[in-house]
């Protein structure tokens, strides 16, 4: 390969990496747009407002929803309880390969796992992952208390 040949391969790759930036950045402006008027909500905030009565620990609520802003790259300030995993966290159209609600279906199976639950359920919205999770929290607590569990 001579020098020419290596320069106009350079810089190809390198217009190929850029475009595959320039798109992905995109991408996560189109996910986030939908979200970018909501007021931020601190953990407590989001606790108080949804869950103060509910039997469910604060420290669950704020794990399941940093797993979900992780997953999804939308701030954690910025999601709800009845946010859908299929409507307003649902991958940008083309996307939907590189999604990272692969990641929450992987939360959920390793947490079913360690609670001995083979039955998967249908999770919907965030408040469904987060009550799921805390009941699954629960019966793991039952299966350890029980001697099942070392």
């Amino acid at each position: 390969m001579n020098t020419l040949q290596m320069v106009i391969f350079g810089v190809v790759i390198l217009g190929s990496l850029a475009g595959l930036w320039l798109a992905t950045r995109n991408v996560k402006r189109k996910r986030r747009l939908p979200f970018q008027d909501r007021p931020d909500m601190s953990e407590e905030e989001f606790f108080v407002t949804y869950y103060r009565d509910a039997s469910i620990t604060k420290e669950t609520i704020c794990h399941v929803l940093k797993v979900v802003a992780n997953a999804t790259e939308i701030p954690a300030t910025k999601i709800r309880p009845s946010d859908r995993f299929d409507r307003e966290l649902a991958p940008v159209r083309g996307w939907e390969f590189d999604d990272g609600l692969a990641e929450i279906s992987w939360f959920a199976k390793s947490k079913m796992k360690k609670a001995g639950v083979r039955e998967p359920t249908q999770l919907h919205t965030v408040d469904d992952l987060i009550r799921y999770v805390a009941l699954l929290e629960i019966q793991k607590g039952k299966k350890r208390g029980s001697g099942l569990h070392p």
